[in-house]
């Protein structure tokens, strides 16, 4: 039971993980669209995803899919309120689209006029207005079978083959996996989110429809993920140490080494010492002592590493002799 439940949402999740990544083109954003989108009361105040999910949906499908609630709520309305036109549907269902004449300031005010949108001829609002007839909810065909739709459910469980589904448990997982590693309070720190970068990159790479594209890339996201990972947890980690340095965790994540400038070094040691400002007693110590300028005197390169212990003392060293 608990195997089927989890199916359930993954074609819808397969959809907004590839409005995130920008997986699907768009074409039809521009121009004649714009007029469409506009009579199904998509503007630019919608969603992004939202305005993905209609470029995707053919004019006459979205029309037909937006018509069913509201010709239900447009019956209604004229069911309860008789003698009514659009004006006052409107001015109830999306005041934003009702202007008040000049002077008056409540939205709700009966002198005004319709937004640009619905002055457009033969726009969807018209149209449902002048087809809808009176009826009470409880009289209406219902909008959603729930029957009928669970059945179709099961039926897809029932004969989804094996790779169908692995493609989906796969977008669906590593669309998961993304969305709990960006929500951390640490992703938009310069290294971090180059790593981000990098990672949506490989995502948009590789098509999701295409089981053998999936095959053939899925080693190459599991590292990416495997470093986004590893940096969002370095620079949790890094930023309890230093909450108020931001400059010196975003070094440290770039390189294993970074200078830390003489002021700040006292926030370093207090890392390392107890509650009265010491240092424990180490069982080891280790030194290691290398050059920096290539003009020393000892040699173009100079390293030494010193191990000090109360039972033994050990020393190494290498240098690079120049060939002439």
């Amino acid at each position: 039971a608990s195997f089927s439940v989890e199916l359930i949402p993954i074609s819808c999740s397969i959809l907004l993980f590839c409005f995130l990544f920008d997986l699907y083109p768009s074409s039809d954003i521009n121009g004649n669209e714009k007029n469409e989108k506009s009579h199904l009361g998509v503007d630019k105040d919608t969603p992004f995803w939202i305005l993905y999910l209609f470029c995707l949906i053919p004019p006459k499908i979205r029309a037909r899919m937006q018509s069913g609630p509201l010709i239900s709520d447009m019956q209604a309305f004229k069911a309860a309120n008789e003698g009514c036109c659009l004006e006052d549907f409107v001015r109830w269902h999306s005041p934003r689209d009702w202007i008040p004449e000049d002077g008056e300031e409540d939205s709700k005010s009966r002198f005004g006029q319709l937004s640009q949108r619905f002055q457009i001829p033969g726009n969807l609002w018209q149209t449902c207005w002048n087809e809808s007839e009176p009826k009470n909810v409880v009289d209406q065909k219902p909008l959603f079978h729930f029957v009928k739709e669970a059945e179709k459910i099961l039926h897809y469980l029932e004969t989804i083959s094996p790779v169908e589904l692995t493609k989906q448990l796969i977008a669906v997982g590593f669309s998961t996996i993304y969305g709990s590693l960006e929500c951390q309070t640490v992703s938009s720190i310069p290294p971090v989110k180059t790593a981000f970068e990098k990672l949506t990159l490989k995502f948009r790479s590789v098509d999701w429809l295409d089981y053998e594209s999936i095959v053939e890339n899925i080693e190459n996201i599991q590292s990416a993920l495997a470093l986004v990972e590893v940096k969002v947890y370095q620079s949790k980690s890094l930023f309890l140490k230093f909450p108020n340095d931001p400059l010196l965790v975003s070094n440290l994540l770039r390189e294993d080494e970074t200078i830390v400038p003489i002021e700040k070094r006292e926030n370093i040691m207090s890392i390392f010492t107890n509650r009265q400002g010491k240092m424990p007693i180490p069982d080891a110590k280790e030194f290691i002592f290398k050059t920096s300028e290539e003009n020393n005197s000892l040699s173009p390169f100079f390293r030494m590493y010193l191990l000090a212990t109360d039972m033994e003392f050990r020393t190494a060293f290498s240098y690079v002799v120049p060939v002439e």
